[in-house]
């Protein structure tokens, strides 16, 4: 069990990332997934593409008598080599869009996910395209104080 219910939950979120492979339910074969990784610094590859960068922002907390109610803002880009079309953009967001609707709770550690906004946004740096930008909202409960 993680020290915090962001990190499990967070966890769950790369786990159901990384099974986005063809073969299975998608048509997106997802080879890699990050966290909060600089791409300015560190590019990802071609070879690691479809690839998958998790960018978790600041959370909201409501508290209440006995618990504390978390709003988490999560920002997931998807990037491709310089070789993706856009129906396979469009496809990789169908996929990513899919796998946020079915595993909404994360493992049970979730109240529920919201999307907020999704875009096909084909933007070349090098080999490699930023295709797809989703931003959901994560509610979970906790006890009061923790996180």
């Amino acid at each position: 069990m993680a020290l915090t219910k962001r990190k499990d939950i967070l966890d769950q979120l790369l786990y159901r990332l990384g099974q986005i492979r063809l073969g299975s339910i998608y048509g997106t074969d997802l080879l890699t997934v990050a966290r909060q990784r600089d791409t300015g610094a560190e590019p990802f590859s071609p070879e690691e593409c479809w690839a998958a960068n998790v960018r978790d922002g600041q959370a909201t907390v409501q508290h209440n008598v006995s618990d504390d109610e978390h709003a988490l803002p999560v920002s997931i880009e998807l990037h491709a080599s310089s070789r993706v079309t856009l129906a396979e953009a469009e496809t990789a967001l169908a996929d990513l869009v899919h796998c946020i609707d079915t595993y909404n709770n994360w493992g049970g550690y979730a109240d529920g996910t919201n999307l907020e906004s999704h875009e096909i946004d084909i933007i070349q740096t090098g080999d490699i395209i930023t295709a797809v930008l989703v931003d959901i909202t994560i509610n979970y409960t906790t006890d009061k104080g923790k996180i």
